[in-house]
């Protein structure tokens, strides 16, 4: 719905408060609670009370309504995971596929949808997954991210901002309680050669591009890192000797060579929005 829909894109919570025990069984609560998984005992999804538990998703009609494409998600689940045979969750786990830890990033190209689960397909072909456990409990298992590969620049703050193995939210939650022994400076400027953010999250992990490992942009609700802009002057055309901070006011530019396709958009202003004359402000 609209409302879902704008929830799930301004939330305004961050990786990484701490005002309560971490459990990904407690991630089943709301739509959008300000970390994922440590700290605010707060959900990442919201279920219709009309559902109901489903163990399986692989009746002709599941197979059906069987959606594809690509899509990344993130184990989050202290224990792991193990993928089964099936989409179906009693007598078909794989018992000699390896478990995937905590931290994981995996690739889907097939989703089934059965009560408040939703079944995963592995691209790599090693079996399905699923989000949140069909068993009473609820428990979060996997979340899914926006993972992109690129090169940015970032500056770290006056904060330190620790450095860890994986995309981990356990190993962010550990560390956020303590003084880290690796970590960020702050005013370091270093490069990000992939991001990861949680769909229903403001922040992301960030892998840094010298091999260091992964930190976080946003933790215990205080930004951590700025992405840093190069700005063009009048001598340097190539962008290469100044930068900015976010938000960046760029100056007016010349409109680039049009387009043409067929693109669908979500008017989210509650006050609408008014039709121009042109392609100008």
């Amino acid at each position: 719905s609209e409302a879902a829909m704008l929830r799930r894109s301004n939330s305004g919570t961050s990786l990484g408060s701490k005002t309560s025990k971490f459990s990904t069984s407690s991630l089943t609560r709301s739509l959008s609670g300000a970390s994922l998984g440590f700290g605010t005992g707060k959900s990442l999804k919201f279920f219709d009370p009309g559902l109901a538990g489903a163990k399986k998703a692989n009746s002709d009609e599941d197979v059906l309504q069987e959606a594809s494409g690509d899509w990344h998600y993130l184990v989050v689940d202290v224990s792991g995971i193990r993928p089964r045979d099936d989409a179906a969750y009693d007598d078909t786990k794989r018992r000699n596929a390896p478990r995937l830890k905590e931290g994981t990033l995996v690739e889907i190209d097939r989703r089934r949808k059965s009560g408040w689960t939703t079944w995963l397909n592995l691209k790599s072909g090693d079996g399905w997954l699923f989000d949140v456990s069909p068993k009473k409990d609820k428990k979060v298992r996997l979340v899914e991210v926006e993972a992109v590969s690129g090169g940015w620049q970032y500056e770290a703050g006056v904060y330190k901002a620790p450095l860890l193995t994986l995309p981990s939210l356990w190993q962010a939650k550990m560390v956020s309680r303590s003084n880290p022994s690796t970590y960020i400076a702050p005013s370091e400027v270093f490069s990000v050669n992939q991001r990861v953010r949680p769909v229903q999250m403001k922040g992301s992990f960030l892998r840094l591009a010298d091999g260091r490992g992964w930190v976080m942009d946003f933790m215990d609700g205080q930004q951590l890192l700025h992405r840093v802009h190069a700005r063009a002057d009048a001598t340097d055309p190539h962008n290469t000797s100044a930068s900015s901070r976010d938000p960046v006011l760029l100056a007016p530019q010349k409109l680039g060579p049009s387009e043409t396709g067929d693109w669908d958009y979500v008017v989210v202003d509650p006050n609408g929005m008014a039709l121009r004359s042109g392609p100008e402000y």
